[in-house]
């Protein structure tokens, strides 16, 4: 299954039946940010967003998980225009005593799951949360800072049965960081003010050195609502034709040694003609522990699995059809014998 595909089919589940309008290759060290969509903007001036960074570190494909390191930085501009909910009105951030919101947490939502309308309350909790305080300054004045989780595990989707033509889809619908209760994000313009629990955000994806023997692309759906946004991770080209080439070699060696066996018209089971096939039986064997990485050893059959089994029943197959053929023989005698070995002959020549 190509990029393409995956791209133009997957896509449809998490975002209807729009494909994806942006696609880039990342490579390790690269990234590619996705700017907030216009239906994520709650009204008032424009504002500077905050940077959400996810930096892909490792794929478990038994588990189908990825792991990844979420970072956080709010702008100046998001930071001036929090307010504390007291008791009869909003206070700015800075006008608070720090003690006083420095442990409420932000949450950071990336959802995952594959629905039309992913919320929290069908796809679960914010993957990671994070205090206040952590996003601020170190000095005195209230200014913006950032914030680096440990590592967290996000769901992907993909079957390592596949393999070699496995691709695995990590999908973001509507990734978010939202402020609890006690905060609002305050915007005003001349005519309006608008109060708001969600931070805009600026999604920022990046992958690990870890992932450099596969292929990673990122895209987005601009065209509906939620914005989506996601990495496909595939394998390169070069490495899936080799490991099918690799493992259709015995089928064709056993191939090659049935059709000389059609050629010579053999009226007797030809021993030698049998261990050609049988030691082609035996290359195949340990084909599979080099063509197959051990982290794959807990999925099951996977199509180099299902090449090297078609290739030993078929050549077993011709191996017994060719005995009973023989066996089935009447026996001929001296000068039968010679009279079809000159005509065999003949035929070579």
């Amino acid at each position: 299954m190509s990029i393409t595909n995956v791209l133009a089919n997957e896509s449809m589940e998490s975002t209807g039946p729009y494909p994806p309008a942006v696609t880039e290759e990342l490579l390790p060290g690269s990234s590619w940010s996705s700017n907030p969509h216009p239906s994520d903007d709650t009204g008032g001036p424009p504002m500077e967003p905050a940077e959400l960074s996810l930096e892909i570190v490792s794929l478990d494909i038994p588990n189908r998980t990825v792991s990844a390191r979420v970072s956080l930085a709010l702008s100046d501009e998001i930071v001036n225009h929090l307010h504390v909910n007291e008791a009869s009105n909003r206070a700015l951030l800075s006008k608070v005593n720090k003690a006083e919101w420095e442990q409420i947490r932000v949450g950071i939502g990336i959802t995952t799951c594959l629905t039309s309308a992913p919320t929290r309350a069908n796809c679960g909790t914010p993957v990671t949360t994070v205090p206040l305080g952590q996003l601020m300054g170190t000095n005195g004045a209230i200014q913006a800072g950032s914030f680096t989780s440990s590592p967290v595990t996000l769901p992907v989707s993909g079957s390592p049965n596949r393999f070699p033509s496995d691709v695995y889809r990590l999908a973001i619908n509507d990734p978010e960081v939202s402020i609890p209760f006690g905060i609002t994000l305050v915007r005003k313009s001349s005519d309006s003010t608008i109060y708001s629990f969600r931070i805009p955000v600026t999604v920022t994806l990046a992958i690990d050195p870890g992932l450099a023997d596969h292929t990673v692309t990122a895209f987005e759906s601009r065209q509906k609502d939620p914005r989506a946004i996601g990495l496909i991770i595939d394998r390169p080209p070069l490495e899936k034709v080799t490991i099918y080439l690799v493992a259709l070699l015995p089928l064709l060696l056993g191939g090659i040694v049935a059709h000389v066996s059609l050629r010579r018209r053999l009226s007797a089971f030809d021993p030698a003609f049998a261990a050609g096939l049988i030691a082609v039986i035996l290359t195949i064997l340990p084909l599979r522990s080099v063509l197959v990485p051990g982290n794959l050893s807990s999925v099951g059959l996977t199509l180099v699995d299902d090449i090297l089994i078609t290739g030993i029943l078929v050549i077993a197959a011709f191996l017994f059809a060719h005995y009973a053929m023989t066996v089935t023989q009447t026996p001929s005698g001296p000068d039968e014998q010679e009279g079809e070995q000159a005509s065999s002959d003949a035929a070579q020549s």
